[in-house]
């Protein structure tokens, strides 16, 4: 709103969830099987993220990262363990399999997703350095992350939250 009455140009994009045909298209594409053999995962990745598209990579990301589903050089397929995946406790809400994802991080990598959380999901670590105030020099300062001369070291603790796929370079 603010951005608006200064007369900048702002955009707006709506993004709606998508429907569970869809969702089962994208999953058989990602995992190059036919829709079929996808159907139950669909069923349950839609159970579970009500079809919101950023939830669905997240869901589907937490359960690879859990060996949940997962690629087999013996059988040169994606293995989906859906009796497991079932009887796993995956929460229903999906903001909770994100605060478990962003509490594995280290300390240092939750910082750099607070401070990007003031700019959006891409940057360089120039910009997220100048966000950087006294106050939180001294709590980087304090987790250890300076450089060999004292300066902020965000670059590690950016590039693991940019591997573990919550920030964009």
């Amino acid at each position: 709103y603010e951005m608006e009455m200064r007369s900048v140009v702002v955009t707006k994009v709506k993004l709606t969830n998508i429907n569970k045909e869809d969702i089962n298209v994208l999953i058989a594409d990602a995992f190059h099987c036919p829709e079929s053999i996808t159907a139950s995962l669909t069923d349950l990745v839609y159970h579970k993220t009500n079809g919101n598209v950023l939830f669905i990579n997240q869901f589907l990301q937490s359960l690879c990262d859990g060996g949940l589903v997962q690629w087999s050089n013996v059988s040169n397929s994606w293995e989906i363990k859906m009796a497991s995946i079932k009887a796993e406790c995956v929460p229903d809400d999906i903001v909770k399999v994100l605060m478990s994802k962003i509490l594995q991080l280290s300390v240092n990598a939750q910082l750099t997703i607070m401070l990007m959380s003031c700019v959006g999901s891409s940057c360089s670590e120039p910009t997220l350095l100048l966000f950087l105030n006294d106050k939180t020099v001294k709590n980087i300062k304090r987790e250890g992350m300076v450089d060999e001369v004292g300066r902020p070291d965000m670059l590690p603790s950016f590039s693991e939250a940019v591997r573990e796929g919550f920030l964009k370079k």
